[in-house]
């Protein structure tokens, strides 16, 4: 099985970073080095889509919106997550 090369654009579109924080953390040594595609003079370089997926698959997930058991009741005694205003 090989392994796709992917290039700069393609890494930026599947993780939602933007260059400047791929490069960064690259350099914290926590997303996958690129590979040097056009030898030692080259410019050109790419990232192997195993690192990359292994790499989105190891993000935390976000968590999701509170559960109703989850919620801090109101000290008034109202439903806080109640969108009707009071009529007096």
């Amino acid at each position: 099985m090989s392994d796709r090369i992917l290039r700069i654009e393609e890494v930026l579109d599947m993780t939602g970073l933007s260059r400047s924080s791929l490069y960064r953390r690259i350099d914290d040594g926590t997303f996958p080095a690129p590979l040097l595609l056009g030898g030692d003079t080259s410019r050109a370089v790419g990232w192997l889509e195993s690192e990359v997926i292994a790499w989105i698959a190891s993000r935390p997930r976000a968590a999701g919106p509170p559960t109703a058991a989850a919620r801090t009741p109101c000290p008034c005694g109202r439903d806080p997550t109640d969108s009707r205003s009071e009529s007096n």
